[in-house]
């Protein structure tokens, strides 16, 4: 044990439960002495030491020796300090987060800096382990890890003044966490707005065609070579035609299979049947109109149909194909430019649909292998282009 500090007339501070209490004065350390507040082990601080003292190594361990019994034989507890110079500004040192110590209360909770801000936070307060979080796949569970023992981890690794000076720092990085994360939300929301926008704009813009432009458009060549689009077989066309929103639709066509028929429902909507077998369901069924029937050399003939409605003013229409042979039917995916007017021809059995879009024209051939290609793309069925859902 190392000599005595003097006392002198200077504060006196002292730490329990990882708090830092004072400054007080020499009589009222005596006191906390005397009521036990102070025993074998508890730290003190006052000008003239260099770090936190066992109150034993201090003057104050006369005052102690007379209140309590004396260390065990072999018990080991800090060193004391050598003084050194006093000054008028002196303060306590920082109180460190020993691994050994018990956690005081206030200092365990959810750690949001932590999960939020994950290897930064890290980083910042020598969780280590925490840089793991840039690692793909294990860093979300090493987030979640962070938000459970960050606290404690950061605690252990620091030094500070106070529970609640360490509290006040983790409260700061908490709202440090959730800014950068609303504003990671807001601009991930605002791009992904964005770019639906564009295709809504995309989309819009053949039926923002005024009739005179409609008409002006479809009435142009398409040079199928310039798009991609493989060209069909050099016979005479078999059929041509335009067909735009305000032509009268046929009711009824006659198949190798039967009659496809438009009729009316209850509810006064429509429906297409196949004899009596209805076709379509759901709510864009409704909307579905028979355009024109084409023959094709295998005795298979290829039903064109428009769904001209229930997607707002947007996108006015698509059109689909309904493959009708002896021994049943088959559907195309819906395709199109959401514009009613649309240009077609038939060479053989392709069929080539010219419809206007956003800066030019758009091609689609439907042949043999019942399949659609959009500007010489295949185009895929899927839910949301699937007429029977």
């Amino acid at each position: 044990m190392t000599t005595p500090v003097p006392l002198d007339p200077a504060a006196w501070y002292y730490e329990r439960s990882r708090q830092q209490h004072g400054p007080h004065i020499e009589e009222e350390m005596r006191a906390l002495v005397a009521n036990g507040t102070l025993a074998l082990g508890s730290r003190v601080w006052r000008e003239g030491l260099d770090d936190w003292t066992p109150v034993e190594d201090t003057a104050l361990g006369a005052h102690l020796k007379a209140t309590t019994p004396p260390p065990l034989v072999g018990a080991r507890g800090n060193q004391g300090t050598a003084s050194r110079s006093a000054s008028s500004d002196a303060q306590p040192p920082l109180l460190s987060g020993r691994s050994d110590a018990p956690l005081p209360a206030g200092v365990k909770g959810w750690c949001w800096g932590g999960i939020l801000l994950n290897w930064i936070w890290a980083a910042r307060f020598r969780v280590w382990w925490g840089l793991l979080a840039l690692v793909p796949v294990i860093g979300i569970p090493v987030s979640i890890w962070l938000g459970v023992k960050g606290r404690e981890l950061a605690w252990r690794r620091g030094s500070w003044a106070s529970v609640q000076a360490f509290n006040d720092v983790q409260r700061r990085w908490s709202i440090a966490g959730a800014m950068v994360t609303l504003l990671a939300c807001l601009l991930f929301g605002g791009s992904f707005a964005y770019e639906q926008w564009q295709a809504h704009q995309a989309d819009a813009a053949g039926s923002d065609l005024s009739p005179e432009q409609m008409t002006r458009v479809l009435s142009e060549p398409v040079d199928l070579r310039k798009l991609g689009v493989p060209a069909p077989e050099q016979a005479a066309p078999a059929v041509h035609g335009e067909v735009d929103i305000s032509d009268t639709m046929p009711r009824r066509i006659e198949t190798v299979h039967g009659v496809l028929e438009q009729r009316e429902l209850p509810d006064r909507s429509s429906a297409i049947f196949l004899g009596e077998q209805r076709l379509f369901e759901g709510p864009d069924a409704t909307w579905h109109e028979l355009v024109r029937k084409f023959q094709r050399a295998d005795g298979s003939e290829a039903v064109l149909l428009r769904s001209s409605g229930g997607r707002g003013n947007s996108c006015e229409a698509l059109y689909f194909f309904v493959v009708v042979h002896r021994d049943g039917i088959r559907f195309s995916p819906e395709f199109g430019s959401c514009t009613p007017a649309v240009r077609y021809e038939q060479r053989g059995d392709v069929i080539t649909l010219t419809m206007p879009r956003m800066g030019g024209m758009s091609v689609y051939q439907f042949g043999n292998d019942n399949q659609v290609l959009e500007d010489g793309k295949t185009v895929e069925m899927r839910d949301g282009v699937n007429p029977t859902k």
